[in-house]
C-alpha cells in the first residue's frame, strides 16, 4: 500500500486502524508513504507492517500495488491564468509599490512568460476568462497511471474538486480552520486549489489506464458501506455518543 499525503503518513496509519488488527501475512508487507515533507526513513507500526518514507514517487518500488492519494492534489503548486485581448497572461505575485510594508499582490504579467506559453494548450477551450492549472498534478497522475497500466493495482484519489474544473481560480488560504488572504503572512497557512478531475482523467486515459469517476464523498462512503458501519457503531454507543455518530452521518 502505498498513501501520498503531506501529514507525515496520518493517513497511513488511519488505513491500517480501519483494517483491523493485521494478519501475519499482511505484518510481512512493506508500506510505503511519500511526502515531500519527511526525510527517507523506515520504522515499524505498533500494528505491525514495516513503513517506509520516500521523497520522491519515482524512488518507490514498482509492483502490483494500491495507491491513496488523500487531499494530496491539492496541494500541488497551480498556474493561474487571466485571458486578455492580447491572449492567455500568467498571474504573477509582485511586491505593491504603494504599500509601506511591502505587502504583495497579484498582477497579471504584460507579456508572454514560459507558462502561459508552454501550457497554452493545455488551458480549457472555451470563452472563460480565468485559467488554473496543475501540471506537477498532471505529471503525478501520469506517473500512477503508467504504474497501475504496467504493474496493477489501484489508485484511489480522495480530494475536493470539480469534474472539469480549471475554469476559475480556486486558489486560497486556510489557518487555523479559517480562510486567509493568500498573500498576507506568507508560510503562516495552508495553501490549497480544487482539483481538475477532468485534467487528471484525461492524463490517465493518455496512459492507457482506466478511469473510474469521480464520485461525491457521500456516494463514496455509502458504496463502502458507511450506513451499516454506523449500524454495528450504535449498538455499543451511549446516547450521547449515538447523537454525535448519527449527527455526523447525516
Amino acid at each position: 500500500m502505498h498513501c501520498l499525503c503531506g501529514l507525515y503518513g496520518c493517513c497511513l496509519v488511519c488505513c491500517f486502524k480501519g483494517a483491523g488488527v493485521p494478519s501475519e501475512s499482511q505484518s510481512q508487507t512493506t508500506a510505503e508513504t511519500v511526502s515531500s515533507s519527511i526525510p527517507y526513513k523506515s520504522c515499524r507500526l505498533d500494528l505491525g507492517p514495516q513503513v517506509s518514507w520516500y521523497q520522491r514517487l519515482e524512488d518507490v518500488p514498482k509492483g502490483y500495488s494500491y495507491y491513496i492519494t488523500h487531499e494530496f492534489f491539492d496541494a500541488l503548486p497551480v498556474h493561474q491564468f487571466q485571458r486578455t485581448p492580447s491572449g492567455w497572461r500568467e498571474v504573477l505575485v509582485d511586491i505593491d509599490p504603494g504599500s509601506s510594508d511591502k505587502a504583495l499582490r497579484f498582477v497579471v504579467a504584460p507579456g508572454p512568460t514560459p507558462a502561459s506559453v508552454g501550457y497554452v494548450s493545455l488551458l480549457p477551450p472555451g470563452e472563460g476568462q480565468w485559467a488554473e492549472l496543475c501540471p506537477e498534478g498532471m505529471v503525478v497522475a501520469k506517473e500512477l497511471a503508467a504504474r497501475v497500466r504496467d504493474h496493477g493495482g489501484v489508485v484511489l484519489v480522495g480530494d475536493y474538486g470539480e469534474e472539469e474544473g480549471g475554469r476559475k481560480h480556486t486558489l486560497r488560504g486556510f489557518r487555523q480552520h479559517q480562510l486567509h488572504d493568500v498573500l498576507s503572512e506568507p508560510g503562516t497557512a495552508d495553501l490549497t486549489a480544487d482539483v481538475d478531475y477532468g485534467a487528471l482523467e484525461r492524463v490517465i486515459a493518455a496512459e492507457g489506464a482506466s478511469c473510474h469517476g469521480p464520485m461525491t464523498q457521500n456516494e463514496f462512503l455509502h458504496k463502502m458501506g458507511i450506513r451499516q458501519r454506523i449500524d454495528v457503531l450504535l449498538q455499543k454507543a451511549s446516547p450521547s455518543q449515538a447523537q454525535d455518530l448519527l449527527s455526523s452521518y447525516k
